[in-house]
């Protein structure tokens, strides 16, 4: 007996450790009003399932507004359309585009056989020549998928480029604001300059444990480019971007670069007018994590600034486990961290100074050794731990050499738990800083 089952109010649908069902939904036995509300669609560990939504679904999950699916290794597609027998080959071949028109939230985690959001299958073949529109989506994050080597693409890449997003470029992504990628093994870019016009909302940008990464944005050289074009200099802005978090990238060389002929060209300057949050951690290559004067890729400087702005905003800044850098802000990006409420630095065993000064060449000798002050005006919490080489928060440097003739005042920071962590090394620096000038490394101003 065949009887039919139809969930005309259902809001949230979660399918969880089903390890044999190959489908979610049967073709021949859903009455029409079924899913009609259903809002939020949550699929995990269905071992066996190679799609979720079938295409003859797809017309009752107009109101879907969150999807999250993990952890289904056969999956290959999200979306599978089915060819239908009366459909000639020219048809199949034409562009198609499926529309999620209230779809807030995507989450993409642990599909390791995943090859695209949205497929035609004929003849057990999946073809890609379909284009997926998201014109509400606020949140994309995208988690340990080891294959995908790019998330979207501009003119519909074969499945074996493991092109992840195939997007309709008109419409789609101008709601979202954020982006988060994490362990995905091959992935060498997040963000092609073809999506960068639609992505001027994003608000977080999270990316970690990518190992081939080299730079989070990467503009294209086009054909009409001049190379006199590609040389001069280049500002992205990131208009509202207040929090970024970049881990684990061991290859990263840089936030954005010029890609011509398989080379990274870094002469671009980044803006983020409305940073709030930055993160760093576990970058072993990165020496530098600012510059003033776009240095070589090779000196492995990590934030590539627009100096008269760009941090002002800036309020919280984290640097953890960085094998190489010396220190964490120099003198030209100072007056731009104004506004730091919140500084920790951990695992940083290279780390001599926090803020060093470089000497200008018009200084003089009696100028260099005059006793400077330095105020963080806004610091409230500080941590500083594991920075076995630590000499102080502040210093001149003058022909690679040390001076530590800078006295740092914090106004508004308290010396007690939990707004001043220090480990034993770094209390030490303090305790002379305090007791008297002989090594000068910093002066506490109680609140």
């Amino acid at each position: 007996m065949v009887t039919n089952v139809a969930f005309p109010a259902l809001e949230e649908l979660s399918i969880d450790e089903m390890p044999n069902i190959t489908e979610i939904w049967d073709k021949n036995l859903l009455p029409a009003e079924s899913f009609c509300l259903l809002r939020s669609l949550d699929v995990k560990e269905c071992e066996k399932l190679m799609n979720v939504v079938p295409s003859h679904i797809l017309p009752q999950l107009n109101s879907i507004e969150t999807l999250e699916v993990s952890e289904c290794p056969e999956m290959e597609v999200i979306v599978v359309l089915e060819k239908r027998e009366e459909e000639t080959q020219e048809a199949t071949n034409k562009d198609t585009i499926i529309v999620f028109p209230k779809l807030g939230y995507l989450t993409l985690r642990e599909l390791e056989n995943l090859k695209g959001v949205c497929a035609y299958k004929s003849e057990d073949r999946l073809c890609f020549n379909v284009q997926v529109a998201f014109p509400a989506l606020e949140e994309l994050c995208i988690d340990s998928m080891p294959n995908i080597t790019e998330i979207w693409d501009n003119y519909l890449l074969q499945p074996e480029s493991f092109c992840l997003l195939r997007s309709l470029r008109v419409q789609g992504y101008e709601k979202l604001s954020s982006l988060i990628v994490q362990d995905c093994e091959k992935l060498m870019n997040v963000v092609p300059s073809h999506m960068l016009p639609f992505l001027k909302n994003i608000q977080t940008l999270k990316v970690s444990n990518c190992p081939q990464m080299e730079v989070v944005v990467v503009l294209e050289k086009r054909e009409e480019d001049t190379q006199e074009t590609t040389n001069k200099d280049m500002i992205i802005v990131f208009p509202q971007l207040r929090e970024m978090t970049l881990g684990g990238l061991e290859n990263l060389k840089g936030v954005c670069a010029y890609k011509s002929e398989n080379r990274l060209c870094f002469n671009i300057q980044v803006e983020f007018p409305s940073l709030e949050e930055l993160s760093i951690y576990s970058m072993h290559n990165i020496t530098k994590i600012w510059d003033k004067n776009l240095l070589h890729p090779d000196s492995f400087c990590l934030l590539r600034s627009l100096g008269v702005r760009g941090y002002e905003k800036l309020r919280s800044l984290t640097v953890d486990n960085y094998k190489k850098l010396m220190n964490g802000i120099p003198s030209h990006m100072f007056p731009l961290l104004k506004n730091i409420e919140t500084l920790c630095v951990f695992e940083c065993p290279e780390m001599e100074v926090i803020v060093v000064f470089e000497k200008r060449e018009e200084e003089t000798q009696e100028a260099t050794n005059k006793d400077i002050i330095m105020q963080f005006p806004e610091l409230r919490e500080m941590t500083l731990r594991e920075l076995e080489n630590f000499k102080g928060v502040c210093a001149y440097k003058s022909e690679d050499r040390l001076y530590f003739n800078i006295q740092v005042a914090f106004p508004k920071l308290s010396t007690s738990y939990p707004y001043l962590i220090l480990d034993e090394h770094s209390e030490k620096i303090f305790t002379e800083a305090t007791s008297g000038k002989q090594t000068c490394a910093g002066f506490l101003s109680q609140p």
